[in-house]
């Protein structure tokens, strides 16, 4: 799960990018490789990981992406709009992704 970033945000410590396929980059942490976030290559801006943040209060989820992919363990039932992969990539290039 990610938090997407309305700003522009400054990474400092050792933060590493990794190019993780043709469209998105990562970043982790060096020293533990705990993940940072996804960046896909049309966005400035990354999802950082929602376990960055102490205060997770009055987080609300908005989307689910990948909704045809899901680890066996994953579900959290249908009460926000579900996108499966291809429907994820298309929402994403028209700019339809709800924020």
């Amino acid at each position: 799960m990610g938090v997407l970033c309305e700003e522009l945000v400054n990474m400092s410590g050792p933060v590493e990018t990794w190019i993780s396929s043709r469209t998105a980059d990562r970043g982790f942490c060096r020293r533990c490789g705990s993940s940072i976030w996804h960046r896909s290559k049309l966005m400035k801006q990354p999802a950082l990981g929602l376990g960055l943040f102490d205060d997770q209060e009055g987080r609300q989820m908005v989307r689910q992406i990948f909704t045809n992919e899901p680890p066996r363990h994953y579900n959290f039932g249908s009460a926000v709009p579900g996108f499966t992969g291809w429907g994820t990539l298309w929402a994403f290039l028209c700019g339809r992704l709800p924020k």
